[in-house]
């Protein structure tokens, strides 16, 4: 620098100084400058001597200083505070503005944005998280290599691996079902819920068969429908077992969700062989047959609660001839994929021929009898569905060209068991959690608490004096089991209004104490009133006041402590056990509930349209003869 100090100092020299309307760090001494001494002599030492960088930092640190803002194109001198300042708030330049000051402002330093943004006006953000919704595909692992993991190729779409039974001619396959890797999957729906379709079931058991020497299902049983995950998984697992005598084998397939949830038999039945020698049909369509209008078949069972995508929606053409169903069925070009006996979505179009026969609500396959195999492969389809005893159905199926492919002697259909529940239908299940009690100063208020220990005290009033130094907790007890329910619930309110309104009790939870309030039997109606008033209070204000419902045995001295450790707002202890609230998904309706005809069912305050319907509801549907 010394060659350019003269040159320097005389052009400095040219320029005004106006004084630093904020305090200036010099990096020449180390300390804040008097704005006085700010000259050409000044800036001249300053190129030349000493840069005390590090000094003149902690100078703005003793002096107060929260956030260092570097601007500048780098980032030097904020990694260079960082070696000064222990988890020190640097902030560097954007090449936009606006977002630099908008990190100063979500760091603890607000900017002047009327006149950063002059014209512009504020609004309040949303009181829940924001909801993000990514419209970019997301990657789908490819499936690990089978030999690679000493296991054989299934040689099906739907399923990964083959491993044979190294004492016995059984054979598992295991694999994935998914929307993600199988999107089709997201196309067929019951009652707005994504099922995996009882054809595939099927499908599953005819590659099991081929792969042990079978052609033939003698039964087969759906005993529980699989509803798939919107996203994830269902790990799928099909198991053959060894043949007898006659050539007969035991087929079951299973499916689990996460890791730790147990494997869930959804079908069983049996292997066997075909007698059966594959033919041709008769001409097509049928003479004589008549034409059925197919152009709302989807629609009319959108109305009945099946939802089918594109990919199932296969029905092109109908006849009926007699009691016989026959349909013409095809598979899209875009779900033409190897390896399918039948592609499910086309064995699911073969059947809504059944549609054209009856109404169908909620009905889906149940049990097959009688399913032979002539070949594979094909994407287009003449069905014959006939009406057989017992109500079952028979389904003969044959390619476009009239070759046998697939004939089933016997088909039921039923609603799964209870019905099929909505999409999105929750229930309250209490379930156990484990929690460990922690260290609690509590203060019982209003109320005697019996068991409760420690730290217990009893105030005389609701004051700082009383209380000394504010507890973490208050617990009170609104009312004692079998009190009057508006006497309860009045104490209760008071009870909770004084709390939140004192200002020494700001920094405190209230645990509300019951018993039985959350019981199936036997509840207690006051606590139950109770629990509704807080639970609607916990809403407006979250995380000071939490509900412990006890049952007759109950301790407060554990019940508190415990409660409080889990975080949870709601508990209830049963045997000494602690329980918390959760929605689970409702897999089943339960039959409706049937009136009793000689009774007078009350409908209060729907005297309009609602209670019209209800009452012609109650007339027509439950036999009612008195309203």
């Amino acid at each position: 620098m010394n060659p350019i100090l003269e040159q320097f100092h005389n052009t400095a020299a040219e320029l005004t100084y106006n004084p630093p309307t904020i305090p200036l760090a010099s990096n020449l001494t180390g300390t804040l400058v008097n704005p006085q001494e700010i000259d050409a002599d000044y800036w001249t030492r300053h190129i030349r001597n000493t840069v005390r960088f590090h000094h003149s930092i902690q100078t703005l640190d003793q002096a107060g200083t929260t956030t260092y803002l570097e601007v500048a194109p780098s980032t030097t001198l904020s990694s260079l505070i960082h070696q000064t300042l222990d988890n020190p708030n640097t902030i560097p330049t954007h090449p936009d503005l606006t977002t630099t000051l908008a990190q100063l402002h979500t760091h603890g330093t607000t900017p002047d944005w009327h006149a950063i943004l002059p014209g512009a006006t504020r609004v309040d953000l949303p009181t829940y998280p924001f909801q993000r919704e990514s419209y970019w595909l997301e990657s789908v692992p490819e499936p690990a290599d089978a030999e690679g993991l000493g296991l054989a190729e299934a040689e099906h779409p739907l399923l990964g691996a083959a491993v044979e039974q190294p004492d016995g001619d059984g054979l598992v396959l295991t694999g994935r079902l998914s929307v993600d890797t199988h999107p089709w999957l997201a196309e067929h729906t019951v009652a707005g819920r994504l099922l995996f379709p009882g054809a595939g079931f099927l499908e599953l058991a005819l590659h099991a068969a081929g792969q042990v020497g079978s052609d033939r299902i003698e039964e087969l049983a759906v005993e529980q429908p699989l509803f798939l995950p919107e996203r994830g998984a269902v790990r799928v697992q099909v198991v053959v077992g060894a043949s007898d005598a006659a050539g007969s084998r035991p087929v079951t397939v299973y499916a689990r969700g996460a890791a730790d949830e147990g494997w869930t038999r959804h079908a069983s039945g049996t292997l066997g062989q075909g007698a059966l020698a594959a033919g041709r049909g008769s001409a097509w369509p049928p003479e004589g047959a008549e034409r059925l209008d197919v152009d709302n078949l989807y629609d009319r069972f959108a109305d009945a609660g099946y939802g089918y995508g594109p990919v199932f929606q296969g029905v092109t053409a109908a006849w009926r001839e007699g009691s016989t169903v026959h349909t013409e069925v095809s598979l899209p070009t875009e779900a033409l994929v190897d390896g399918y006996t039948l592609h499910p979505a086309l064995l699911d179009a073969a059947l809504h021929g059944i549609g054209l026969t009856r109404a169908l609500e909620g009905e889906v396959p149940f049990a097959w009898r009688g399913v032979t195999v002539f070949a594979s492969g094909a994407s287009a389809l003449r069905v014959s569905v006939t009406p057989a005893a017992d109500g079952e159905v028979a389904v003969s199926i044959a390619d476009a060209e009239g070759n046998s492919v697939l004939d089933v002697d016997g088909l039921t259909l039923r609603k799964a068991a209870g019905g099929i529940a909505p999409k999105h239908l929750y229930r309250l299940e209490w379930q156990r959690v484990a929690s460990t009690a922690e260290p609690v100063h509590w203060l019982s208020w209003g109320s005697e608490l019996p068991g409760a220990a420690g730290s217990f005290t009893e105030p005389a009033e609701l004051t700082e004096s009383a209380v000394g130094s504010p507890p973490s907790t208050v617990a009170v007890v609104p009312a004692a089991p079998g009190a009057d329910v508006q006497e309860a619930t009045e104490r209760a309110l008071s009870l909770v209004q004084e709390f939140l309104a004192e200002e020494v009790f700001s920094a405190s939870r209230l645990v509300v104490v019951t018993r039985r309030a959350t019981a199936e039997e036997d509840v207690d109606l006051a606590g139950a009133a109770v629990w509704g008033l807080i639970r609607s209070a916990q809403s407006e204000h979250p995380d000071r006041l939490v509900l412990v419902d006890l049952d007759a045995e109950g301790s407060t001295r554990d019940a508190i402590p415990t409660a409080l450790a889990s975080g949870e707002p709601q508990a209830a202890f049963r045997t000494g056990e602690l329980m918390v609230p959760r929605l689970v998904p409702v897999t089943a309706v339960p039959e409706p509930r049937r009136l009793r005809t000689d009774g007078t069912v009350l409908i209060t305050g729907g005297t309009g349209t609602l209670g019209a319907l209800l009452a012609h509801h109650l007339v027509t549907h439950h036999g009612i003869r008195h309203l």
